[in-house]
């Protein structure tokens, strides 16, 4: 399965199975079929194409005429709000019911997919496990639903969604994350011209918050602090930070989901990015690792040992 799959998917999979695996023998109604959906996708992934061929799946899809195209899978009435926000941003709806969904994604190849997790034609996680399941994710795609439980939002993730949003929906929050994923794939980030480097801090904790900005302005960046893990990820395009310290435990977004989606986003994939918790156990280090931390620092901590560590990922690749 790791052959077809970088770390962050396999551990979203294995984060989904062990739930389902827990709902299965609580006799939960449901957890067979998720049991199944997420099988069918680990099989896939290791009976799937070799990695040159998806590659070139991939960049197909983003050269391709489709990304200009969103596909909209579920009741026509409750997706037509996503239609009208996405209107501004040039892109052509194609609406399409859960037992064509995979037949339509196929022939638009669209740069958005939306597809309702619930619905009177069907379940939308079924519909991921068709289209939107590794080893071939589309470009971006969304999960909308009426109410999302952490175990439902897991699997959406795992079966290769993109973002999960729950109803009613802003029009504005799903504008700006469209238009910057459309500009994040359409050419690269430029590389840095500025004096100062961008550091984005989210941490609850006010003392710590304070010691750790009063550390790095000290030394000349400019950071940016948010107190809960979802102000800093609806700021993180627009900052464009050079590095970014999450705290784990935080309200609204936790550090570890704050990093799984950053690391979904183009701009991120190689940005380096701290966890740090006063929690020092094994299981959390490797959790953070394997969703794609560059280091893990717990507190309390050393002034000193902070800054170094934070040079050290700032360097340049040739000085190290």
């Amino acid at each position: 399965m790791s052959g077809h799959l970088d770390s962050h998917a396999v551990w979203l999979l294995r984060r989904a199975l062990d739930e389902a695996r827990s709902a299965v023998a609580r006799g939960e109604a449901g957890a067979e079929r998720r049991m199944e959906r997420l099988q069918r996708v680990v099989a896939r992934a290791g009976d799937g194409p070799p990695e040159g061929d998806t590659r070139a799946a991939l960049d197909a899809l983003a050269r391709g005429t489709a990304a200009g195209s969103v596909l909209l899978v579920g009741e026509e009435v409750r997706l037509r709000p996503v239609a009208a926000a996405l209107d501004p941003l040039g892109l052509t709806p194609h609406y399409a019911g859960f037992p064509g969904a995979e037949a339509a994604w196929r022939r638009i190849a669209p740069f958005l997919t939306v597809i309702t997790l619930e619905d009177t034609g069907g379940d939308g996680r079924d519909v991921l496990v068709d289209i939107a399941g590794p080893p071939l994710p589309p470009p971006l795609c969304l999960i909308i639903a009426r109410a999302l439980d952490p175990a439902t939002r897991w699997e959406c993730l795992a079966l290769g969604a993109t973002r999960c949003l729950t109803e009613p929906l802003d029009p504005t929050e799903l504008a700006i994350l469209t238009a910057s994923y459309l500009r994040s794939r359409a050419s690269p980030p430029p590389p840095l011209q500025r004096p100062e480097r961008r550091i984005l801090l989210a941490e609850d904790d006010a003392i710590t918050a304070r010691l750790v900005v009063h550390l790095l302005e000290r030394k000349g960046f400019d950071v940016h602090h948010f107190s809960d893990g979802q102000a800093a990820m609806d700021a993180a395009e627009a900052i464009d930070a050079d590095l970014v310290i999450l705290d784990v435990n935080m309200p609204r977004l936790d550090g570890f989901t704050a990093l799984a989606q950053l690391r979904s986003l183009h701009r991120y994939a190689h940005r380096p990015i701290v966890l740090f918790t006063s929690y020092d156990r094994e299981e959390e280090k490797v959790r953070a690792f394997m969703l794609g931390a560059n280091d893990y620092i717990t507190k309390p901590f050393s002034g000193g040992e902070f800054l170094a560590r934070v040079m050290r990922l700032l360097e340049p690749a040739s000085a190290r």
